[in-house]
């Protein structure tokens, strides 16, 4: 029999050749089957593909091939096509032919037999059923009427025309955005979908997830993506609309009632931004920015400068950029300085007083009070009139444009307008033999000054006793007038009469002078101590003071036998001059012997009129139950810098900033003044000048 009618025996018997088989016992050759697609739409038209492959373990070739097609697929019997291919065998061509539902499939001989491991490719067109389902295709493989053993499972085909769910979009870009690139992840419940991704009302294309986008511009973007299952069903769109915004907002405005420097600890601040729903981002100081109001208020600053910013947050998380608002509180109580040379004297017979001061912030405002009444407003120059003798007070205090009130400055001192009295308690004899005469006398005060006139001449300073010598023959008249320590003058001075009758020569021999005079300074006092002359006939040393290089103005102080003499009414920061001179019983007087005290007796350092080359440390002489310092610093007329230490100290830098501007230590001359500050809190006083210095930056 031919191979031709042995394959057309095998279709005749069809089915029940494969039952045959199927009957007989295991089969050691076995193949395997697959069909493409797997999965059709129904009543759809396309190619389809049978691969029969024969076991590489298998010991012969096979020469026919059939499939049994079901569930009404209808195959175009003039589109089979049959070819091998693989194995150890060359590619060949098969016959193929449509019996019915089954496809038989033949080789050309034995060349063309299907050896283990080469597979048979059965190609045809065919149209699916118009039912939903899934269809087994019967294979079978033979050598003549042997059958071989199927591995695995017949093939099937899927009719499927229900599409699949649409996708969920499991991750997307914020809405809004402020970035240019975006990424989607997506998903399907039907197992084995594939996916096609848009965006914008673009083409779809083949995607998966993610699927990532970049490059994209300003405004609204539109992604969709849709599921296709194994048989090509198309879901709906899934798709998401955002936008995108990468143009940040302008910064806010801020407005604030606050002025540059205040004296206020609270800060209120209001914000707007000219674009909508924005989100507020507020810090002061250092702080870090955080989430704020529209409306934002502080309490209880302190003194210094403070900065708020803000900026504007969108949507899309743009930042503006930062405004900012810079200020400064300034809680420092100004400080009085009363200038030195215009206020009284601590002692002084004038019924009037003026007094000039200034404060250390420029535009402070001044109250005034004499003798503990009402402080008043004021101005520099403050002056009084018609005062009454005795002790009196002025205070002045300042209060800066912010309403920083400090503390009283007070000048206190006496007015003595009453004269005082001299009386003449000694007198040589009404008719004396002596050339000499010797005159005690007493004031009414007892710190007084005394001038002395002889037989009519001018009065010229002396003190108790007063000796003359050489006294000529004849009437003689004595007078002397006190002077207190205000200057007031006994307007009548008492006199003392008698008559020299002898012919004796007078003594001209002045006595020897005082010998090494120490001054000793302290805060409001002054001791002097020398050692007293050797002379026999000493009679009495006498203290001139003056407070002018000059000379002028001096004023008798002391006249005495003492070794020591205490000025009670010192005055610190001032230049004196002590003038000693030692006096005989006939009136002859020593050269004089002069100590100067100098305005800077109490600083110590640097030395008066020294030459600096880096920023000094100031030092002076504590002041015992002094609470604080006032430091001031001139340079050509104008201050620099006022400081108040607690300590008797401060060391210069070589820049600071005083009343917001900036200064350095720059070469030149400089002098500093420093005063103590007694007590405490709002009853704090200023007292009198410590001292005055200079000292030169080269």
């Amino acid at each position: 029999m031919t191979r031709r009618s042995i394959s057309t025996a095998l279709v005749a018997l069809g089915i029940a050749i494969f039952l045959v088989g199927s009957a007989q016992s295991a089969i050691a050759d076995k193949f395997s089957a697959t069909v493409t697609p797997s999965a059709v739409q129904s009543n759809s038209s396309g190619p389809y593909t049978v691969r029969i492959t024969n076991r590489p373990t298998a010991t012969r070739s096979a020469n026919n091939a059939h499939v049994a097609i079901q569930g009404g697929f209808v195959v175009d019997g003039s589109s089979l096509v049959a070819t091998t291919s693989g194995g150890t065998c060359a590619a060949a061509t098969w016959a193929a032919s449509l019996s019915g539902t089954t496809i038989d499939a033949v080789s050309p001989g034995a060349a063309g037999d299907l050896c283990p491991g080469a597979t048979l490719a059965i190609t045809f067109t065919a149209t699916a059923p118009a039912d939903e389902g899934v269809w087994q295709w019967t294979t079978s493989l033979y050598t003549d009427t042997s059958a071989f053993d199927l591995q695995g499972s017949q093939p099937t085909v899927s009719v499927d025309s229900t599409p699949p769910p649409p996708p969920t979009i499991t991750s997307q870009p914020g809405d809004p955005s402020n970035s240019a690139s975006a990424s989607f992840s997506f998903s399907d419940t039907e197992q084995g979908a594939t996916f096609r991704c848009a965006l914008d009302g673009g083409a779809a294309a083949d995607c998966t997830s993610p699927e990532a986008y970049s490059g994209l511009g300003e405004g609204e973007h539109t992604f969709s993506v849709t599921a296709v299952d194994a048989a090509g069903n198309e879901s709906t769109a899934t798709s998401f609309t955002w936008t995108i915004d990468t143009i940040p907002p302008p910064a806010p405005t801020i407005t604030t009632g606050l002025p540059n420097v205040t004296a206020s600890t609270t800060a209120g601040f209001s914000l707007s931004d000219s674009e909508a729903a924005v989100a507020l981002l507020c810090r002061l100081d250092a702080d870090p920015f955080a989430p704020c109001p529209s409306t934002v208020s502080y309490d209880s600053l302190p003194a210094g400068s403070h900065t708020f910013q803000a900026k504007a947050g969108d949507a899309a998380g743009n930042q503006s950029s930062i405004s900012s608002f810079t200020w400064t509180i300034d809680l420092t109580n100004p400080v009085v300085t009363i200038d030195p040379k215009s206020e009284p004297s601590k002692l002084t017979n004038h019924a009037s007083a003026s007094f000039v001061f200034t404060s250390n912030k420029p535009s402070s405002t001044f109250s005034c009070q004499l003798d503990g009444g009402a402080f008043s407003a004021c101005t520099s120059p403050a002056g009084y009139s018609g005062l009454a003798s005795g002790k009196h007070a002025f205070a002045v205090k300042a209060k800066d444009s912010l309403g920083n009130a400090g503390l009283p400055t007070i000048w206190e001192w006496t007015v003595d307008t009453i004269p005082p009295k001299t009386t003449i308690t000694h007198g040589p004899d009404a008719v004396s033999s002596s050339s000499s005469a010797t005159f005690a006398f007493t004031s009414s005060e007892p710190v007084s000054a005394f001038g002395c006139s002889l037989d009519g001449g001018a009065f010229t300073g002396c003190s108790s006793p007063k000796a003359y010598s050489g006294v000529a023959g004849g009437p003689h008249t004595f007078r002397v007038r006190a002077t207190d320590l205000a200057g007031n003058t006994d307007p009548s001075p008492p006199s003392y009469s008698w008559q020299v009758s002898t012919l004796l020569p007078p003594d001209t021999t002045p006595p020897g002078p005082v010998k090494n005079p120490k001054p000793t300074v302290a805060y409001g006092s002054l001791k002097l101590a020398w050692a007293l002359p050797t002379d026999l006939d000493l009679d009495h040393v006498q203290i001139v003071r003056t407070r002018q290089p000059s000379g002028t103005g001096a004023t008798s102080v002391y006249a005495g036998r003492s070794s020591a003499y205490v000025d009670r009414h010192f005055q610190n920061g001032t230049w004196y001059r002590y003038a000693i001179r030692s006096y005989d019983h006939a009136g002859n007087a020593s050269r004089r012997v002069s100590v100067d005290v100098t305005p800077s007796a109490l600083l110590r350092s640097p030395a008066n009129g020294a030459v600096v080359k880096a920023p000094p440390l100031l030092r002076w002489t504590a002041v015992a139950k002094a609470r604080f310092y006032n430091v001031q610093l001139y340079r050509g007329g104008h201050k620099v810098l006022s400081s108040w230490p607690v300590r008797a100290r401060l060391q210069l830098k070589r820049r600071w900033r005083y009343q917001h501007y900036p200064f350095r230590l720059k070469k030149g001359r400089f002098r500093w003044y420093v005063w103590p500050a007694f007590g405490k809190g709002p009853n704090a006083t200023y007292g009198q000048l410590i001292g005055t210095g200079t000292f030169t930056v080269r």
